[in-house]
């Protein structure tokens, strides 16, 4: 019996199946076909075949790839793989911003402003109320909530049937927005039909890959049915995304309130302004976002355990008035007596979508979802949340890279920036930044022929009120709130007092709105401000600064093995630059301890403490070279180790985070060298 040939399962592009047909057809047909020319029928029966087959085998492929959350490329495909398992991709959320309304005079009664009421911020984005919002009587003002959306309503007709269906005219409906009533009576949005009883009024909503939301209702087995001919409205809101994050100042109007309960009604002038920015709208959940958390989602199960449940559950969570969070970080507290508390770092993004701090009602919407069992996460009994701020931490690179030949500079450096801001883009808070990667990505970007880091700082921005208007000074000399030796990062000074406005210029100097004849200087190393502002802030008014300054990070390790013979140590340790000592706010420094005695620095490199003080005892806090001599001999074999804290402002370390902390873009400096000759 012949032996069949070896079939190549892997081969299925148009040239492969082309080859391998005809290597075939020669070998079955050695002598009856012989008709291999470019023009001839035989030929042109293969290339059609190998065509077709050719195209087959992409479909396979792409109906495989399809078929599993790893390898899957359209929103279709994952919205019907996250319906086997229960989740839902979410769709836009709607941001909400707190306003501030005033009126001109003090009321015996609460002025409301009714449910419904809408205002237009700058940029014709629309907010609304959507509960009464009240100025409390006795008070001139209070801040309001607002969401941003428009209402919507459709009308439907039952036919009876069961497991009906109804689609929404108009995309994006706000998850948690929708109210339906049946015959007038409201029904109860569920997460699934399958756990409702038989007479229960609910419904369920799935989004398509349009995010068109589809109504759906029970058989009176699972949730009740609604009964034919009944109408059934539904009132929602429609719109969500970034632009809802609206600036400080976006809203500001003019409404009118009305008397609580005073007849007849009168009417309350009432100005808007929002001067704290909008929260929590984001654009509807990407593919990267559903593929990273469906799988910990499913795993929860709705319990909030681990650490995974905590971190799966809060980034799929969204609510109907404060939106949905950027990025969440769940993590223990462990810190003694509250090593049950589960704290979780929240960030928000802007109408840009840069990185920012949340709304305090987004963080008190996790808050309750986390400790509401009735109706949020299921957690254990005995444990606690607390919900706070993430740390938002800027990279600053500056990089130097040489030329290939034919590529023109400008193009290579916007190429490098736009790789490593990429880069930074696809971070998780607590992901510490590898210098490999950095580099992978300036040599992976077109026109490069080598790079090299030449430096890379890791900051945080601080925001504080340092001074207030006295209605007749212009000179302020400041000190920036923050410890020394945490440099503040040039070009990231801003100091605002009313429409006064002044930036550093990256050199120390201070321009903007200030007076030339002044001093108008900055110390990026000590913090030290000398400003003249052009014009006399008002009595009271408030003189607020923000700036960026570098970020430390604790470090530990062993760092020597005594010989038993001599009490000196020396060495390097393994992560400089050190943070001083601070006698002042007694932060920072360096400690080395064999067990029993300990060595500390002073703040000037001078190392003190369980010495011996006639020896050499010193500490280089920028290469983190010591020495020093034990004021007793420790033992042979005794380990001495270090506790210090790192600045985190080297180009040749990895950046380590806290779970707490989120990487994100600073400045990023692209310098390009001639091709070499």
């Amino acid at each position: 019996m012949p032996q069949l040939p070896a079939i190549n399962y892997t081969g299925r592009d148009y040239s492969t199946i082309r080859a391998l047909l005809i290597s075939h057809i020669r070998t079955r047909f050695p002598d009856t076909w012989s008709d291999f020319y470019a023009s001839g029928i035989g030929t042109a029966i293969v290339e059609v075949l190998s065509y077709g087959l050719d195209v087959i085998s992409y479909y396979a492929d792409y109906i495989a790839n399809e078929g599993y959350l790893n390898t899957l490329q359209h929103r279709e495909s994952i919205v019907n793989l996250a319906k086997l398992v229960g989740y839902k991709l979410r769709p836009a959320s709607s941001a909400a911003v707190r306003v501030t309304a005033t009126i001109g005079t003090v009321q015996t009664h609460d002025t409301i402003l009714p449910s419904g009421t809408q205002v237009s911020a700058t940029g014709d984005v629309t907010f609304r109320t959507v509960v009464d919002q009240r100025v409390p009587a006795g008070d001139l003002t209070a801040l309001l909530t607002f969401v941003e959306g428009l209402d919507q309503s459709d009308t439907f007709t039952s036919d009876g049937s069961a497991w009906q269906k109804f689609k929404l005219t108009v995309p994006e409906a706000v998850s948690g927005s929708l109210v339906v009533r049946v015959a007038g009576a409201i029904w109860s949005e569920v997460d699934s039909l399958i756990y409702s009883g038989g007479t229960d009024q609910v419904y369920a909503i799935e989004h398509d890959d349009d995010d068109y939301g589809y109504i759906q209702f029970g058989d009176s087995d699972c949730g009740a049915m609604p009964p034919g001919a009944a109408t059934i409205t539904v009132a929602y809101r429609v719109g969500g995304g970034l632009v809802g994050n609206v600036p400080i100042g976006a809203v500001q109007t003019a409404v009118t309130g009305w008397l609580d309960g005073v007849a007849p009604p009168q009417a309350i002038p009432m100005d808007l302004l929002n001067e704290e920015p909008g929260s929590g709208g984001l654009d509807r959940e990407t593919l990267e976002h559903a593929r990273r958390w469906i799988p910990p989602w499913v795993s929860a199960n709705g319990r909030a355990v681990t650490k995974a449940d905590f971190n799966a559950l809060a980034n799929a969570f969204s609510d109907p008035v404060y939106g949905s969070p950027a990025f969440v970080s769940c993590y223990l507290k462990q810190e003694i007596p509250e090593l049950n508390t589960v704290m979780i770092a929240v960030w928000s993004r802007d109408y840009a979508g840069a990185v920012v701090a949340p709304s305090a009602g987004l963080k008190q919407a996790l808050y309750d979802y986390f400790m509401n069992n009735d109706t949020g996460a299921i957690r254990v009994i005995c444990t606690d949340v607390e919900v706070i701020d993430g740390v938002i931490v800027y990279l600053d690179l500056d990089t130097e890279v040489q030329l290939m030949s034919d590529f023109a500079a400008a193009e290579v450096a916007t190429s490098v920036g736009t790789s490593l801001r990429a880069l930074l883009d696809d971070f998780e808070p607590g992901d510490d930044f590898r210098l490999s990667k950095a580099y992978n990505a300036i040599q992976d970007s077109a026109g490069v022929s080598h790079g090299l880091i030449q430096s890379m700082t890791a900051s945080v921005k601080t925001e504080a009120t340092v001074a207030t208007g006295d209605g007749v000074t212009t000179n302020y000399p400041i000190a920036l709130p923050v410890t020394r030796y945490l440099t503040t990062i040039p070009g990231t000074f801003r100091l605002v007092a009313g429409a006064l406005a002044v930036t550093d210029d990256s050199d120390g100097n201070l321009i903007g709105s200030v007076n030339p004849l002044g001093a108008n200087t900055i110390d990026y190393d000590t913090g030290a401000i000398d400003v003249t502002l052009s014009a006399i802030p008002a009595l009271g008014e408030a003189i607020n600064v923000e700036f960026r300054h570098l970020l430390d990070y604790q470090r530990g390790e062993q760092e020597y093995v005594m010989d038993g013979i001599t009490g000196i140590a020396e060495g390097s340790v393994g992560y400089p630059p050190i943070v001083p000592h601070d006698d002042i706010l007694h932060v920072g420094g360096i400690a080395f301890t064999d067990g029993s005695q300990v060595v500390i620095d002073d703040g000037d490199g001078v190392l003190i403490g369980d010495v011996d003080a006639l020896t050499t005892n010193y500490i280089n806090y920028d290469t983190g070279a010591y020495q020093f001599t034990f004021a007793v001999v420790p033992a042979a074999g005794t380990k001495v180790y270090s506790t210090y804290k790192q600045l985190l402002r080297t180009p040749s370390e990895d950046v380590p985070l806290t779970p707490n902390q989120l990487l994100v873009p600073g400045t990023i400096g692209v310098t390009t060298i001639a091709a070499a000759t």
